[in-house]
């Protein structure tokens, strides 16, 4: 594992989980008590929650860039035994205040704040009939991950041992399917293969598969991609905070073969000027997740990075990854969709009485999966029917084909003159006019009871969007109750969480807020 060009053995790892689950062991951490860590993208994070699971624990993976009311409401909700956390984090004073006020109520809690000193001072051969804990059940919670709280406030998701390790299985099979079918079958696949990427499939064998990802460890993406990492014996390459910079640097320096991130921050990567002095031959697939990737963007990053994009949806609750796009696949469905189901998965798009619709019909998209959550920490009811099917809340298509494209949350929806408008067609409009960097879609509330359409757009560097053409644009390849009322320039969207959701919910009360004078003064 690598952070940031300090390099982790898998031997260093293991002895730091052991050095770790002794350390709470001796504190009186218990089977199922909660433990919440507070780090940066590190290797002390992934040892923790190892060691937090080798004892029977559950591990509580929180973004060190939360609020202090957000980290004080993840510590009343979960009341954990231990919180881990590092000098760097301790220097946010929104979190050493939630700390503060937390221990005040918890005087027997623990806090660990230097985990390298623990796995210094606990250096040294694992003891007979290791691990220590309670031998755990595969169906036993092992950790929580928080929402990324599109609509509110992040939600606790406990996954057991099985879920957490569901993707790797989803991968393994995915990898055996590419080789099933006749052998004349198998050839023509790696024939389409050889000819779309030739450079890339025909690396050494020797070569090892390194994989990078900037984003936070603690969200289930991030930590699936690691655990993979670790279970399939290949270099992991992360940041403690993302530079687009660095990350091409971290690309060249460590040959990385598999980059996994969000559409915002590959965008960010791409408009450096100076991408072409990078060295980042050695890259094989570039995967986008977390939030809706424009087709604009992903053709970008297919001849910038010179090699395969993939798109993939999943959600926290879902244990992450549930459809991609496969490179195999024609370029148009690659640039557009979300692709298939993984192995194991089943996806199907119903109305809103939750029966299934025909190819080609918008509806909400139902996913049953191995990877589904156990539930909220918190409780509160899931959207899972008694047969298991996960109700997302996300619009979405498929074609015959079975390949589906995701429209945005149900909440996003339009209603102007009656008609339903999804916010990433328009977006998609926008995005392609001039000098126009990002753009994002909403309805605000009119003086009839439809919607008002506004985007807020976010200039270019170099220029500044005419909204005159905006609007023209949208006019001419859009429908025209689909062009906005409204368009505002910002100098940026606001976002939820270090992965860089768009926070619709904030751009909707600011466009109400900017309209109601308008609105009190219509006819």
């Amino acid at each position: 594992m690598v952070v940031d060009d300090h390099a982790v053995t898998y031997q260093e790892l293991e002895g730091w989980a052991q050095a770790l689950a002794r350390h709470f062991l001796a504190a009186g951490v218990a089977q199922r008590e909660r433990v919440v860590v507070v780090l940066p993208n590190s290797a002390a994070l992934v040892a923790t929650a190892f060691a937090v699971s080798s004892v029977g624990a559950v591990f509580v993976l929180v973004d060190p860039s939360l609020g202090e009311d957000e980290l004080t409401g993840v510590l009343v909700a979960e009341q954990p035994k231990a919180v881990v956390v590092d000098a760097w984090v301790l220097q946010s004073a929104a979190v050493a205040r939630a700390l503060a006020a937390w221990r005040a109520t918890a005087p027997d809690a623990v806090v660990v704040d230097d985990v390298p000193a623990i796995a210094r001072a606990g250096r040294g051969d694992a003891p007979a009939g290791w691990p220590p804990g309670p031998r755990a059940s595969p169906d036993d919670p092992a950790g929580v991950f928080l929402t990324s709280g599109t609509g509110g406030v992040p939600r606790g998701v406990v996954h057991t041992h099985r879920s957490l390790c569901s993707g790797f299985e989803a991968m393994k099979r995915k990898l055996h399917e590419f080789f099933r079918g006749s052998p004349l079958d198998a050839t023509r696949r790696m024939l389409l293969m050889l000819r779309r990427y030739r450079r890339q499939v025909l690396r050494p064998p020797w070569r090892p598969r390194v994989w990078l990802t900037p984003v936070p460890l603690s969200s289930i993406t991030g930590f699936t991609f690691v655990l993979q990492c670790l279970l399939l014996g290949q270099t992991f390459v992360t940041m403690r905070t993302f530079h687009p910079r660095r990350a091409l640097q971290l690309i060249e320096r460590h040959r990385v073969s598999f980059l996994a991130l969000t559409p915002t921050l590959v965008d960010l990567m791409l408009r450096l000027r100076d991408v072409d002095q990078y060295d980042l031959s050695s890259l094989f697939v570039v995967g986008l997740g977390a939030s809706p990737a424009r087709p604009e963007l992903v053709a970008r990053a297919r001849t910038r990075f010179d090699c395969a994009v993939v798109v993939g949806y999943g959600s926290t609750e879902l244990g992450g990854g549930v459809l991609a796009t496969d490179l195999l696949d024609p370029v148009e469905a690659q640039v557009s969709t979300v692709g298939r189901p993984f192995p194991g998965a089943e996806v199907r798009i119903v109305d809103d009485n939750r029966r299934e619709v025909a190819a080609g019909v918008v509806g909400e998209l139902a996913c049953r999966t191995p990877g589904l959550m156990a539930g909220y920490s918190a409780g509160g009811v899931a959207a899972v029917d008694e047969d298991g099917w996960y109700y997302s809340s996300d619009l979405a298509v498929r074609d015959g084909d079975g390949l589906v494209r995701v429209l945005g949350r149900k909440d996003d929806l339009i209603i102007r003159a009656g008609k339903k408008v999804y916010p990433s067609e328009v977006e998609r409009v926008i995005a392609a006019c001039p000098h126009v960097r990002e753009a994002a879609v909403v309805g605000a509330p009119g003086p009839r009871g439809e919607d008002r359409i506004c985007a807020y757009v976010v200039p270019e560097p170099d220029g500044t969007p005419d909204v005159t053409d905006i609007r023209a644009a949208c006019r001419t390849q859009l429908a025209a109750y689909k062009a906005p009322e409204a368009v505002f320039l910002v100098d940026a969207l606001p976002t939820t969480t270090a992965q860089a959701k768009v926070h619709r919910a904030v751009l909707r009360a600011d466009a109400q807020t900017r309209l109601t004078p308008h609105i009190k003064e219509a006819p």
